[in-house]
Formats: structure tokens, sequence, C-alpha cells
């Protein structure tokens, strides 16, 4: 009994750790297209829209059917002997609909529109989701380089201590200076323990987008770098935003919702159907007296309580409301494209300066440690230069990180992305 105990021990933690996952970009990539949610449901709605359009083409086809019916009637007449009548039917029935008021053509505009639009609204999916997937990555990605600088700091922060002590045993140096050392190095140790707790929140954010159990675990084997999409001229922000797919689902539904306003107009107009049908009847089953038909049936409206041209108004104030829409839908995508591609041009040229400033301070952090440790330099000015370099060091590994979200957000406002 013991031992089993033992074993039910050794083995359930392996199911409660979950899978790990180690990937690079193009996995990451596969794992979003084959298991996030939102993209799943966006790609099975355009399918629906696929399916709405062929029936909105039914009307121009035949439609038949089949009926069988059964009667009895009693004549009822006074003095009458007959009995009860019976009377049994089957035929097949043919409808084809010759004019419908332009009906059938405006419903299959409308539907292969509204497909269109769905259309536009998968690929605005797949760029929002993109971009969340980039954003999440750059942010495990940074999480994973910070925690190795984290090490670098306490690192060079003991170090640091250990020279300030020695100093302080030599009587170069006051208990203040020691104190404070210490105090670095426990903010570092912090900073560590932060660090972890950080790159946590980038996994989970991971899973989330990947739709992966909590209980999983994440890693990334590569690291992003920009895809040179820095532009040597400023881009025609009035072509991208006309082609933006937000802006293409909104133009298509307008054109949507005026093929509405003609579909409700159709109904002021005659209908014209042929109908023929061909079966058998008689007084018992199966009936074998054949019967056919054939006729032109043509329907006029001519008073429907106001309904229509009520509706009709409807359509039309919608349409022009639609309109208003989507001109402040453009100009707003326009002002998002120009403030997402300052941002992303700003946040490269951030990161060539920090990143020339920390190659700068480290060179003249290790100057500086020479000479405080030899004597020449005072303890203040040493202490001011070494603040300073770990100071640069976050911020260009930020910087950096920085380059990459802004990257992502300018590729999401032009509604682009990799699936």
């Amino acid at each position: 009994m013991m031992i089993k105990k033992m074993l039910l021990i050794l083995v359930f933690p392996i199911f409660v750790l979950g899978n790990s996952h180690s990937m690079t970009w193009k996995e990451g990539i596969s794992l979003l297209e084959s298991q996030n949610p939102e993209l799943t449901s966006s790609k099975e709605t355009l399918k629906s829209f696929e399916e709405l359009e062929s029936v909105s083409k039914s009307g121009f086809y035949p439609h038949l059917s089949s009926n069988l019916s059964y009667s009895e009637s009693d004549p009822g007449l006074p003095g009458s002997s007959a009995t009860t009548l019976k009377s049994y039917n089957a035929q097949l029935v043919v409808t084809q609909n010759l004019f419908s008021g332009f009906n059938d053509q405006h419903k299959a505009r409308q539907s292969k529109l509204n497909t269109a639009a769905q259309s536009a609204n998968l690929q605005l999916t797949k760029s929002n989701l993109i971009s969340q997937f980039k954003q999440a990555f750059a942010g495990l990605n940074f999480s994973e380089e910070y925690i190795k600088l984290t090490q670098e700091i306490i690192s060079r922060r003991q170090q640091n201590l250990t020279m300030v002590q020695l100093r302080y045993e030599s009587g170069l140096e006051n208990k203040g200076s020691v104190l404070l050392y210490e105090a670095y190095l426990a903010q570092a140790q912090f900073e560590a323990e932060q660090s972890k707790h950080q790159k946590e929140l980038s996994e989970q954010a991971l899973k989330k987008i990947l739709n992966l159990p909590q209980e999983d675990s994440v890693s990334v084997t590569e690291k992003l770098g920009l895809n040179q999409s820095k532009q040597s001229s400023v881009p025609v922000f009035e072509e991208i935003a006309a082609n933006h797919p937000a802006v293409l689902a909104a133009h298509s539904q307008e054109t949507s919702v005026l093929e509405g306003v003609k579909i409700i107009r159709s109904a002021f107009y005659p209908t014209l159907d042929l109908v023929g049908n061909f079966g058998e009847t008689g007084n018992r089953f199966f009936p074998d007296n054949k019967k056919w038909g054939l006729g032109i049936t043509l329907t006029i409206p001519l008073f429907d309580g106001f309904r229509d041209s009520s509706s009709l108004q409807a359509s039309l104030l919608k349409w022009q409301a639609t309109q208003f829409s989507n001109e402040g839908l453009y100009k707003q995508t326009l002002y998002d494209l120009k403030q997402a591609y300052i941002n992303f041009i700003e946040s490269i040229q951030k990161a060539q300066v920090d990143e020339s400033f920390k190659k700068a301070v480290l060179v003249r952090a290790e100057i500086s440690r020479n000479k405080y440790k030899n004597g020449l330099m005072s303890f203040d000015a040493w202490d001011q230069v070494e603040n300073d370099l770990i100071l640069r060091q976050k911020t260009a590994l930020s910087s950096f990180r920085d380059t990459i979200i802004y990257e992502a957000k300018w590729e999401q406002a032009q509604g682009i992305g990799v699936l």
C-alpha cells in the first residue's frame, strides 16, 4: 500500500505540470492559425456567408414540390341518399418566377457584398491577432533577456560591493558607502525576482492568444528582429486607408444596405410566375385519373397599409447614416495610420540612440571602476557612472522591445498580417 502511494506521488506531478512548448516564430504562427478560437470563429462565419450567397440565388431556379391529399364531403342535399364523397389527389407542382421586380438580382448582389464584408473582417481579425501575438512574443523575448540582464546586474553589484568593503576595511571608504551598495545588491535581487514574475505574465499572454492550457509552460527559441519595415519614403496613407480591411468591409456593408433599399423598392413592382402541375385524382387510393395544368400568375400590389413605403424610407435613412459613419471611419483610419507610423519610426530612432548611450556608458564604467579602485576617482562620481550604466542597459533593452511592439501596431494599423 505504501509503495502505491509513493508511485502516485511521483506520477501525479507529471499530469499537473502540463506540456512544455518551446517554439520558433513560425511554430507559434502555426499554433495561432490552428488553435485560436476567434480566428476559427471568423473563418466559420465566412463559410456561413458563402452558403447564404448560394441560398440567395435560389430565386433564379424553378421550384418543384409534390403533395398528396385526401378529403371527404357529404352532399347534405334534402332527400338525397348519396353516400359520403371521397377524393384523393397526388400531384407535382413546378413554379418558375419570371419577374419579381428585380428582387432576386438585388438579393444575390446583397449576399455577395455581405460575403465580401465578412472576408474583409476575417483579414482584419488576422491582422489584429498577429499583432497581439507579435507583441506577446516580443514580451516573452524581453522577459527572458531581462532575466539575464538582472543576473548580470547582481553579479556586477556583488563585485562592486566587495570592492567597496575592501576599501572600507582599508580605511579608504566610509560605512555609508558599504550600506548603500548592500542596498543596491538587495534591489538587484528584488528586480531579478520581479523579472521572473513578469516572465510568468508574458507566458500567460502568449498562452491566451494561442489557446494553450494554463498549466502548460511556454518559451521562445528565437529572438525577433525588425522586418525591415522602415520606409525610405513616407507611405501613401490615403491609399493604405482606402484598402484597409475595416474600410473595405464598411464599404461593402454600405453597398449592401443600398441593395436592401432596392429590395424593398422591388415590392412596388408586379410579379409574374409560371405555374405547372401534373398529377392524378380519384375516389380511391392510389388515384388513377390523370390531370395537368399550366398557368401564368400576375400579381400587382395595390395597397399594403403603407408598409412598403415606410420600410423604403427607413432603409434610405439607414443608407445615409451608413455613408456618414463610413466617412468618419476612413478619417479615423487615416489618423491611426499616421500616428502608428510616427510612433514606429520614432521608436527605431530612440532604440538606436539608447544603444549608443549603452555602449558609451559601458566603456566609461570600466574606466571609472579602475580609477575608483586605484583611488583616482571619488566614490560619488564612480557611483553615478555605475547607476547610469545599469539604467542605460535597462533602457536599451526596453527600447528594442518597443520597436517590435510599435512595428506590430504599425502592421495592425495597415490591416496586414502573415496568416
